[in-house]
């Protein structure tokens, strides 16, 4: 790694020793520590880094625990911050891809309130979703991710259903309805409200279909009140 990516590491791990120690109380919240996302500063030195394959490297040797690199929790992807500075598309896609398998694997509920269902249809593939569903025996939902969401009258649909869910409180899974609606801005603003993952609000709006060009999607992550905030509010952490 060059002394970008070097500083990024040396942050994250001082991060994960604070996240380890019982000396702050439970009782003053405003010396809490946020473990569950990076700081402002390392995502900075993370972005400036040349050598971002290497910072990959590294994080995908730390999340498998060097034994299955196809095993990878949506969890360390967010603790990394892995989409708010990875700028490879393709790596990003193959990583989501793999946390989307992962969460299927450890909850064998696709439409549960983990990252299953919203990262296949970001990642355009309602199909895998849609086997799943058959898998888990669930026909009626197998059946709705198999249909073409180019037809417009399937994208009401779809619009409908993430309504619906929002008055159940199933934030992502109507998230996931949302991007099949062609709506992924307000998909990831969903996320952000509801569950301060920041990381996977910012996966939404790179990886989905409907988003915005490259160009425009990496000139919109902090053009977006909603992540512009988070952004800055992390860095004065």
């Amino acid at each position: 790694a060059d002394d970008a990516g070097r500083r990024f590491k040396t942050l994250r791990r001082l991060r994960a020793l604070r996240s380890t120690q019982k000396t702050l109380s439970r009782s003053d919240s405003s010396m809490q520590l946020d473990t569950n996302d990076p700081s402002g500063e390392e995502l900075i030195w993370a972005l400036q880094s040349d050598k971002q394959d290497a910072l990959l490297t590294e994080f995908t040797a730390s999340a498998s625990q060097g034994v299955d690199s196809k095993k990878i929790e949506w969890q360390a992807l967010r603790v990394w911050g892995v989409p708010l500075w990875c700028r490879d598309d393709e790596s990003l896609r193959g990583l989501c891809d793999k946390a989307a398998r992962q969460s299927f694997a450890s909850s064998k509920d696709p439409s549960g309130e983990t990252p299953c269902a919203l990262l296949f249809v970001s990642l355009g593939r309602q199909s895998v979703l849609s086997g799943l569903f058959r898998a888990t025996h669930d026909a009626r939902l197998s059946d709705f991710f198999a249909r073409d969401f180019s037809v417009t009258s399937n994208r009401e649909a779809a619009l409908k259903n993430a309504y619906a869910l929002l008055t159940k409180h199933r934030y992502l899974f109507a998230a996931a309805f949302f991007v099949l609606a062609g709506q992924p801005a307000d998909a990831a603003q969903l996320v952000w409200k509801h569950t301060r993952d920041l990381s996977l609000a910012v996966a939404v709006v790179r990886l989905a279909p409907d988003a915005l060009s490259s160009l425009d999607r990496r000139r919109s992550t902090l053009a977006s009140p909603f992540l512009r905030s988070s952004f800055w509010n992390s860095s004065r952490a």
